[in-house]
Formats: C-alpha cells, sequence, structure tokens
C-alpha cells in the first residue's frame, strides 16, 4: 500500500480534482485492509473516495495537511491490521 502526494507541481495534477493523497494498494490482498482504514478514516473527519480498483483518493489543502493526513493514516491502518488479525483470528475457533 502506497500513499503519494499530488499536487499543483505535480506531472499529474488537475486543476479539477486539486491537491489531494493518492492511495494505491493492491485489490487482491488489501482490499479487506484498505476499506477497514478508510472507515477509521472517516471517523478522523477526511472523505476518501474510491477512484478504481484499487485506488483512493482524500482531497487535502497543501502539503502540510497531506502529512498530518500521512500520520493519520499509518495510524489508522497499523489499527486496522490490528482489528483484522483478532477478527481472523475469531473466525478461526
Amino acid at each position: 500500500m502506497r500513499i503519494n502526494y499530488r499536487g499543483s507541481r505535480d506531472k499529474y495534477y488537475s486543476p479539477r480534482s486539486g491537491r489531494g493523497a493518492e492511495i494505491s494498494y493492491d485489490e487482491e490482498k488489501e482490499q479487506e485492509l484498505f476499506e477497514m482504514a478508510v472507515e477509521n478514516m472517516d471517523f478522523s473527519g477526511y472523505d476518501i473516495v474510491y477512484l478504481a480498483a484499487g485506488l483512493g483518493w482524500c482531497k487535502v489543502e497543501d502539503y502540510d495537511e497531506y502529512k498530518e493526513f500521512k500520520d493519520e493514516w499509518h495510524k489508522q491502518l497499523k489499527r486496522a491490521r490490528k482489528d483484522l488479525k483478532e477478527i481472523r483470528k475469531i473466525e478461526r475457533r
């Protein structure tokens, strides 16, 4: 799973989409983990949308907000991994 900043100096920048954090993930291996992290991020006030299979997007105002988003994303991703591990442990019983 990768997270990248897409801003005005980026070659992929589009004025319509604005600045944002682009989250790419392996659809087959990380779909469930991504969905859990997105759900956790909703509680933190971030709106992540699905652009395509294996790609998510969250609009940010500037690079500083992107860094805050990235830190929060990693925190929620860690939490989602822990929760997913617990769910799988319960399902085995």
